[in-house]
């Protein structure tokens, strides 16, 4: 059930990524943008918004500078009879986020096992290493999600403490 609905969100966000490149705000932000083209002065959208001009003046400035709240945009987006559309859109799918984090994590296992099985002696061949590492990726994946999230961070944490070690 978890791999549909990642499927289906990821059907979703595809969506997203194909128009990504027209969703870029325009240069001068896309409060200013649209009261220019709608024809609105400063003190018409202020007025709309019930602040002071000089406020919408700081909503341009705060979108360009990244600093607009979305609270603050969707009120400018209603002043301005639009919609204002929200999204956090993964750089790749969720599905090969996943896998390359359960590749990690088992690499850092596996790299942990290996190390402890050369001071005996029992090294793996790659092969067999490759073989592990299938069979802990699909073990990662088909397990609890924040387990494998914790595994990651446990192991950051191991790796950290065994390079401070060496210094």
């Amino acid at each position: 059930m978890r791999k549909v609905l990642i499927q289906q969100l990821d059907q979703q966000l595809d969506k997203i990524r194909a128009i990504k490149s027209y969703a870029s705000p325009p240069q001068n932000g896309w409060v200013r943008s649209l009261r220019k083209a709608l024809g609105m002065t400063t003190q018409q959208l202020a007025t709309r918004l019930n602040v002071q001009r000089s406020r919408v003046i700081q909503i341009e400035h705060n979108e360009l500078e990244g600093r607009i709240t979305l609270s603050g945009l969707k009120k400018a987006a209603a002043a301005l009879d639009c919609e204002l559309i929200y999204a956090l859109v993964p750089k790749d799918s969720i599905e090969h986020i996943l896998e390359q984090l359960a590749a990690r994590v088992s690499k850092e296992i596996l790299d942990q096992v290996d190390h402890s099985m050369r001071l005996e002696k029992q090294g793996l061949t790659q092969k067999q290493k490759n073989i592990e590492k299938q069979e802990i990726i699909r073990e990662l994946l088909s397990g609890s999600l924040k387990n494998l999230w914790e595994n990651e961070l446990r192991l950051k944490k191991v790796k950290k403490k065994d390079l401070n070690n060496e210094v």
